[in-house]
């Protein structure tokens, strides 16, 4: 019953694509992402294809999506800088018998988490709010419309706009 109730997930996660390259009519400038140490991120791993290529990938969507949200949440002159120490993406990745590949198996046992810190400056440079935190969504499977989404990275970016309305407002 768990692999039946799953199976959606399994075959949706093989097709999982991060298709997120940032251009740069993406980037705004009030916003400064940095990844501090990604090599060693708790779990950004491919469920098929060259974990490096996919962890640009994932980096990418991120930061695009950061420079898309957080300038909503800033004053005129404001610029915000946030430096990403870790994340781990929901689900897990296992080895799937079948087809010799791995897939990112999406339950609740296995939240999306992200480590990270922002610094909110005036237009003069001074520090306006500054917080380190580490985000965790542990009702992420039962809590969000993004269950049914097929965007990429749906649960990390449903965790981060809750906390972005929470913290920024």
């Amino acid at each position: 019953m768990f692999y039946k109730k799953y199976l959606i997930f399994i075959v949706a996660m093989l097709a999982f694509n991060v298709n997120a390259e940032l251009k740069t009519e993406d980037i705004n400038p009030a916003v400064t992402v940095v990844w501090n140490n990604p090599e060693n991120f708790r779990d950004v791993d491919a469920s098929n294809g060259i974990k490096s290529k996919y962890l640009a990938r994932v980096l990418d969507d991120f930061e695009k999506y950061f420079h898309e949200e957080l300038p909503k949440y800033l004053k005129a002159n404001q610029n915000i800088k946030v430096t990403v120490y870790d994340i781990d993406l929901a689900g897990d990745v296992r080895p799937m018998l079948i087809q010799g590949t791995d897939v990112r198996l999406v339950t609740s046992l296995y939240p999306p988490m992200m480590d990270l810190e922002y610094v909110i400056t005036d237009e003069q440079g001074a520090v306006v709010k500054k917080t380190r935190k580490r985000l965790r969504d542990l009702a992420f499977d039962i809590s969000s419309s993004a269950a049914m989404s097929g965007k990429a990275l749906r649960h990390e970016k449903v965790m981060l706009k809750r906390w972005f309305n929470k913290e920024l407002m």
